[in-house]
């Protein structure tokens, strides 16, 4: 039976009670009331038989202190776990932590215990009904929260993941994620239109010409332009190449991505004087990367349009294709498609799908087949060719 003490010196009420162990304990009841005192110890008893008796866990009872504790210092001890594994730097740790955030400050969720699939699932179609956000890009939110719901079950801070039911969107599915590779035309223009039009989302035009330009003819994703520093840009010698170490790039390989003469140049003016841990572009949010694009390409088909002088002539070229974000098959232009340009370019230019594979990155030649075959020219003839001279008597 325990009982509750007053020990000479100190202010509070002390308890001594039996643990759900067996163990004989002396806490501080952290009050000067002794009826509050006592239902404590009362209270304490109690959690202890039930323990005992299999009716509830400490694991419970440190999942429930923490369900109750403010959010942010489980998100805090989350992105440590994540830095012990990837290291201090790695640009998907930084990503994932700031994903999970907007998600908490967009659904005020302060608590563990507010953490809820219906509260993941609100955030999941209000951002995408908002900001009509691809499915692959919603997909990423998702994949962050749940990663950091299934931590919290590993280390004890939750007793189940609420967010096991969240289903993510297909990007298969997803009409946006059909992208299509621009015309070396289509290029031109939208280079002009960047290098002389205004500042986008503070992106000033020349930058952004000089980011297609680099996306183009390296094939690097916007992640990994947005991991380049002035280190990364290797100038010396006869071929001037991108330095991409194996913490930067998805298959974590590292990659030297060759530049043109000409890109080259332009990049050696951009970067300047800058100090080699200094960021390439600094680039604020990857979003915009896609926005001011399809701005650039929107204001270049503007004036593609006006140049015709005739009703009927700028009526044919509003219903073209040219320089469309979204063209007649639904096929779109993002970031992205200046990746998919790159290796368009390279299949339709004859270049073999091996060379291809290995400058765009893939993992398999099946996937540079998938991505690019039905653009190698002439390789239906070519195969039928080869097989009526070998059938030929």
């Amino acid at each position: 039976m325990g009982k509750v003490t007053r020990i000479k010196g100190r202010k509070y009420w002390y308890i001594t009670y039996v643990d759900a162990n067996g163990k004989q304990q002396l806490k501080s009841s952290r009050t000067t009331d002794k009826t509050a005192a006592n239902q404590l110890l009362v209270a304490m008893e109690i959690h202890a038989v039930q323990t005992r008796a299999g009716v509830r866990s400490t694991a419970g009872d440190k999942a429930s202190e923490f369900a109750k504790q403010p959010i942010q210092k489980r998100i805090d001890d989350f992105a440590n776990s994540l830095q012990s594994q990837h290291g201090q730097a790695n640009k998907h740790v930084a990503d994932t932590k700031i994903k999970i955030e907007k998600i908490l400050a967009e659904q005020n969720i302060r608590t563990g215990g507010d953490l809820t699939a219906d509260a993941l699932e609100a955030y999941s179609t209000k951002r995408q009904k908002a900001e009509d956000l691809s499915a692959r890009t919603i997909q990423s939110y998702i994949v962050a929260a749940k990663a950091f719901a299934k931590w919290s079950v590993d280390s004890g801070r939750l007793l189940s993941n609420p967010l096991s039911r969240v289903k993510s969107p297909s990007p298969a599915k997803d009409r946006r994620h059909e992208r299509r590779a621009l015309s070396r035309d289509e290029w031109h223009r939208i280079r002009i239109e960047a290098i002389a039009g205004p500042d986008r989302r503070r992106i000033p035009g020349p930058q952004r010409a000089l980011l297609y330009e680099l996306a183009l003819v390296t094939g690097l994703r916007a992640k990994e332009i947005d991991g380049l520093t002035r280190a990364s840009v290797v100038l010396d010698g006869k071929s001037p190449y991108i330095m991409l170490p194996s913490a930067a790039t998805k298959n974590k390989k590292a990659a030297e991505q060759m530049l043109t003469p000409r890109l080259a140049e332009l990049l050696a003016k951009h970067v300047g004087l800058k100090h080699r841990g200094a960021s390439l572009f600094g680039i604020m949010d990857l979003n915009r990367l896609a926005i001011v694009l399809r701005a650039d390409m929107e204001a270049a088909r503007v004036k593609w349009i006006k140049e015709v002088k005739t009703v009927d002539e700028q009526n044919a070229r509003d219903a073209s294709d040219f320089l469309k974000v979204t063209d007649s098959e639904g096929k779109n232009i993002d970031f992205h498609a200046l990746r998919y340009t790159c290796g368009a370019w390279l299949a339709l230019g004859g270049i073999h799908a091996k060379q291809i594979q290995k400058m765009m990155r893939h993992s398999t030649i099946r996937l540079t087949l998938d991505t690019y075959g039905h653009l190698f020219p002439e390789q239906q003839d070519h195969a039928l060719n080869v097989l009526k001279e070998a059938t030929a008597c």
